[in-house]
C-alpha cells in the first residue's frame, strides 16, 4: 500500500493535467484549456447524461478528489449545492478560484482523506469521483465511507 502521505504529496506537486497545460496554474486560461481538453473527450452533451448534473438542483453533492473542479463547477450550475473533499490543499485553492471565474458564490471544499470522510451518514444526496478511487492507498475503505 503506498502511504497516503506520498500520495498527497504527489499530487498536491502535480495538480490534474498541470504538466500539459501552457498556463500559469490556475489561470483562465489554463481552465479555459482544460475544459477544452476534457470536452474533446467527453463533451458538454455527454457529461450532462452521464453526470445528470440538472437531476441535482438543490440537492447536496460531493465530489470526492475532484481535481481542478470541472465537474463540481458543472453541478453548482446546474443549482447543486456543492461540497469536494481533496487531500491536497493545490486542488482547495484551484476549485476556489475556479469557482470565483465562473461567479459561483457557494462551494465547501475541505482537505479530507476519501477514508475518512467529515460529514455525518447519509448526509449527500450524490457522491461521484471520477478517476480517483484506485489512487487511494485503502480503495476499500474509501468506497465504504463513500456508501456511509
Amino acid at each position: 500500500m503506498i502511504p497516503l502521505n506520498d500520495v498527497r504529496d504527489f499530487w498536491n506537486e502535480n495538480p490534474l493535467c498541470s504538466r500539459i497545460i501552457p498556463y500559469e496554474l490556475g489561470s483562465r486560461d489554463y481552465f479555459n484549456y482544460y475544459d477544452r481538453l476534457r470536452e474533446d473527450i467527453e463533451s458538454k452533451k455527454e457529461s450532462l447524461r452521464l453526470h445528470e448534473y440538472d437531476k441535482f438542483n438543490g440537492k447536496k453533492i460531493l465530489d470526492v478528489g475532484w481535481g481542478n473542479g470541472y465537474v463540481l463547477e458543472n453541478f453548482a450550475k446546474h443549482g447543486g449545492i456543492t461540497h469536494g473533499v481533496d487531500i491536497t490543499p493545490m486542488s482547495i485553492e484551484l476549485c476556489q478560484r475556479r469557482f470565483e471565474y465562473a461567479g459561483i458564490l457557494r462551494g465547501d471544499f475541505r482537505v479530507a482523506n476519501a477514508e475518512d470522510l467529515p460529514y455525518p451518514d447519509n448526509y449527500f444526496d450524490c457522491v461521484t469521483s471520477m478517476g480517483v478511487l484506485h489512487h487511494v492507498p485503502d480503495t476499500e475503505k474509501a468506497v465504504k465511507e463513500i456508501y456511509r
